[in-house]
């Protein structure tokens, strides 16, 4: 909607009405003109000077609009470059907590990869994303189609039945691997796919048989989301290393198909040998680990040595124990006093290893930390801080 300043008003009741009802002075302008219908209700899209102006963009406006229903669109060139960057758009939209880790892009078309369609790949690849694009179906090498000719992309080529490149799929050096896209010249050779039967509208839900690389692609998307789920930190890279390196030998010809047919269960296994499990802390943040073992009873270890520790400054030293479930082992806190080694606190619990202290340290004093094997022996994790 076009409107004129100061001449081009929508609204329901005029100002005199709201006058009488209201008792309000309001302008036609300020009711429903050009400025409040363009900045305040977004009913209009433009608002321009005059008449003149508003006519020369309606003019521009059709410029973009076929002369009938016979002919094509016509193609303009926009001097706004496709990948300038608005960063006041991340404002519209709530950042997402679950941001995508797979594109799939059952699309293409002939073509080497473009600039702007590289740089939107390498900014995908970048934030963690794996984008996986259909080859294509024109029975052509796909260096020459995009997006599958693009860096960064794991292109997907098709096979039928029979495990062979599927007649329409599109093959080559930059295609990865293989998957099931099916091939309709023999009866029901095809993937099953969700349609609606709606032709102007939603219909019923329904399935049909496809094919295409755009089929194919979807298979490797899949699998690629569950290599994610298995290790959230795994890079593009990874992905398609592990994809490719799994990929099962073709059964029939499929010459430039990449290395194989996508193959779920291998890529799962070959990441999930990859992931190394770090064992949990012996100790909570700040503290220090002294994991041992007593083997036999009033048996005794000082710690963090024989001589101890210094204390620089006034603190609280903290320490507790964990022995071994038959075990009964006790924790003492000694200071040094002269030649020998005075207790100033203990935590020997009855029958059990879960021992802790916590006491305030003086400056300048030294002290060292003590578990004995009351009852019986066994292993030991002792945490302390500050040493």
């Amino acid at each position: 909607i076009f409107m004129v300043k100061d001449s081009s008003y929508m609204f329901v009741t005029g100002p005199e009405v709201v006058k009488t009802v209201t008792h309000e002075d309001v302008t036609a302008e300020e009711l429903g003109g050009a400025i409040s219908h363009t900045t305040k209700s977004g009913v209009a899209d433009l608002a321009f000077e005059n008449d003149v102006e508003a006519l020369l963009m309606l003019r521009r406006l059709y410029n973009y609009l076929p002369l009938n229903n016979r002919e094509k669109a016509p193609v303009r060139r926009s001097g706004d470059p496709a990948d300038r960057m608005d960063f006041s758009l991340d404002t519209l939209v709530p950042a997402n907590p679950n941001k995508a880790q797979v594109i799939n892009m059952s699309l293409g078309g002939s073509g080497a990869c473009d600039n702007t369609t590289k740089r939107a790949i390498a900014g995908a690849n970048s934030r963690g994303t794996t984008v996986v694009v259909a080859a294509g179906n024109d029975n052509d090498n796909a260096s020459q189609y995009s997006p599958a000719s693009c860096p960064g992309v794991i292109a997907v080529a098709a096979v039928g039945r029979n495990g062979g490149r599927a007649s329409y799929s599109n093959f080559g050096n930059v295609v990865a691997l293989a998957a099931p896209g099916g091939d309709s010249r023999a009866a029901g050779n095809g993937v099953l796919s969700t349609l609606n039967t709606g032709s102007k509208g939603p219909g019923k839900d329904a399935y049909a048989l496809y094919q295409g690389t755009s089929m194919a692609t979807p298979h490797v998307a899949g699998v690629a989301a569950l290599l994610y789920s298995i290790k959230p930190t795994i890079t593009p890279a990874e992905v398609r290393t592990a994809l490719i390196s799994t990929a099962r030998a073709f059964p029939a010809t499929c010459s430039g198909c990449g290395t194989g047919i996508v193959d779920a269960a291998a890529a799962v296994a070959y990441v999930q040998s990859t992931i190394v499990v770090e064992p949990p802390p012996l100790c909570p943040a700040g503290f220090t680990g002294y994991p041992g073992e007593l083997a036999e009873k009033s048996a005794t270890v000082a710690l963090p040595s024989e001589n101890g520790f210094v204390l620089a400054a006034a603190t609280t030293l903290d320490g507790t124990l964990a022995g071994a479930a038959a075990s009964n082992l006790d924790l003492y806190l000694q200071r040094k006093n002269g030649s020998g080694w005075s207790i100033v606190a203990r935590s020997d619990t009855a029958d059990t290893s879960a021992e802790s202290i916590s006491f305030a340290g003086a400056s300048g004093s030294t002290y060292r930390w003590a578990v004995r094997a009351t009852g019986a022996a066994g292993s030991y994790t002792f945490c302390a801080r500050p040493q």
